[in-house]
């Protein structure tokens, strides 16, 4: 079940990748091809600084074609998912309710940005500033929920300097 948590953010991301693949015309592909990222996230943020906020050093990031990214610890029992999307705050809300509607608990993370939520059944912390969601998963080797929000609160804070 810990290694579905860790590898499921990755494998989702590589299915959409792939179930768009095949799609179009070749001669279309120029035109239907996705803008790129209005931020990189791994651009933002040292691996020195993701060690600083976790505890945990991590190996070079793991690139997503959305921005997103992925580090892993070297022996890869932990891990931080970042991910950032432009987004209205009605477009963050609606992301937000996503959560609840799938039975999960959303309490507020006061002091970032102009919104923050942390979902502890998911280890993740959701927050909006500037018309940018972020969202943050930090994964220890054990269930460790305190950790992982302080971790994630770090983190964003580092990233909202850059926005």
């Amino acid at each position: 079940m810990k290694l579905l948590k860790k590898v499921l953010p990755f494998l989702l991301t590589v299915c959409c990748v792939l179930s768009f693949a095949g799609c179009g015309n070749t001669e279309d592909a120029v035109s239907d091809q996705a803008p790129a990222p209005a931020l990189q996230i791994s651009s933002l943020l040292t691996r020195e600084e993701v060690y600083t906020a976790t505890g945990f050093s991590v190996g070079e990031p793991m690139d997503f074609a959305d921005g997103g990214v992925n580090y892993y610890s070297p022996d890869g029992s932990c891990s931080v998912y970042i991910g950032c999307q432009e987004v209205t705050l009605d477009g963050f809300d609606a992301l937000t309710a996503n959560f609840i509607n799938n039975g999960m608990t959303l309490t507020e993370a006061p002091a970032l940005g102009e919104k923050a939520l942390w979902c502890e059944e998911a280890l993740e912390l959701l927050v909006y500033a500037d018309g940018y969601a972020l969202d943050l998963v930090v994964e220890y080797g054990s269930s460790r929920p305190n950790d992982s929000l302080l971790a994630a609160r770090h983190l964003a804070a580092l990233l909202l300097e850059d926005l």
